[in-house]
């Protein structure tokens, strides 16, 4: 379920202060887009309540490369928008393409639950499986 309001966080996830007042968020699409990239970022234990959310891409870190790991990321992602209710499995479309040591990503999130044509928003990262660095955009 997604909240009707929430406080914004920038791209590296600090609270964004405006007038020295916490930014807060309505724009249900902007909520949906900064909770999908949490977690998407986020590791396995990241959350003290919820130990098992998160895409948890750290442990693909010195993996071996292979064709397979695609699909593994493609899986971890779409489990961590799902396992919980968050998102239903027909809202989420995944892809992952492996470039020498980086793996790029694109999510792509209906906007109903039918997983219509119409997307609501895409969200494109790339993850370096030797750093474990994950840039998410």
């Amino acid at each position: 379920m997604i909240p009707k309001t929430d406080i914004i966080f920038d791209d590296y996830g600090d609270i964004q202060i405006s007038n020295g007042d916490i930014k807060i968020v309505s724009n249900r699409l902007l909520i949906l887009r900064q909770h999908s990239i949490d977690r998407i970022k986020s590791s396995f234990g990241d959350y003290k309540l919820y130990k098992n959310l998160g895409a948890d891409l750290n442990y693909y870190i010195g993996k071996p490369i292979t064709k397979s790991i695609e699909s593994q990321i493609e899986e971890s992602i779409v489990r961590s928008l799902t396992i919980d209710g968050f998102l239903e499995r027909r809202q989420v479309a995944c892809a992952a393409t492996l470039i020498l040591n980086e793996v790029v990503i694109k999510t792509e999130i209906y906007s109903d639950a039918s997983g219509s044509s119409s997307t609501s928003l895409t969200i494109n990262g790339i993850f370096n499986t030797i750093n474990g660095v994950v840039n998410v955009y």
